[in-house]
């Protein structure tokens, strides 16, 4: 599901509020309930990430990376708040560092509103009760796709496909090579 638009990083907030309590039912008894919290806010970072990615293959690689830092997030911290401080960062690094880009200090200002705002929302949301929680979620997902409705951002270059002179000469040469045995 591509999530780079405002209606459809709204669909994703909405997804992940809606499964939260499910994957809760399914995961609480097995890994603990603290355990399965965790877990599902560590997952939907590389998921979030993925969709909003411009491109495809740019947004399996950052999504790679999420997981690697987000399951890195999961295992150092020591609570969910925590947690959630440090994917809502592993979200902002990769989402104005690598797939999109605009001028260095709006991106910071942009990042620390959003992701202040997305977890100042998340925090008065949050209740006591595991519906909360899914609410939570929503909340700072919904502030997440206001990155879409300001102007000045725009998709990062895809890296470049050049190859080094070096290696393409050293490719003709060895298939020059190959033909005079063969």
């Amino acid at each position: 599901m591509r999530c780079n638009s405002f209606p459809r990083s709204l669909g994703f907030a909405a997804v992940a509020a809606a499964a939260y309590l499910p994957f809760l039912l399914l995961a609480a008894p097995l890994l603990g309930l603290g355990t399965a919290r965790g877990i599902y806010l560590a997952a939907l970072v590389p998921l979030y990430v993925a969709g909003i990615a411009p491109r495809r293959a740019g947004g399996i690689g950052a999504a790679l990376l999420a997981g690697l830092l987000a399951c890195g997030a999961l295992i150092v911290t020591d609570s969910l708040t925590g947690l959630a401080l440090a994917l809502a960062a592993i979200l902002s690094f990769l989402r104005s560092g690598l797939l999109y880009e605009s001028r260095p200090a709006r991106a910071w200002a942009f990042e620390l509103l959003l992701t202040g705002g997305g977890l100042a929302l998340a925090t008065s949301l949050l209740g006591r009760s595991d519906s909360s929680v899914a609410l939570a979620v929503w909340g700072f997902f919904l502030v997440q796709s206001g990155f879409f409705l300001v102007g000045g951002v725009r998709e990062a270059p895809a890296a470049p496909t050049r190859s080094d002179p070096f290696d393409a000469a050293h490719a003709r040469a060895l298939a020059l090579v190959e033909d005079e045995i063969l």
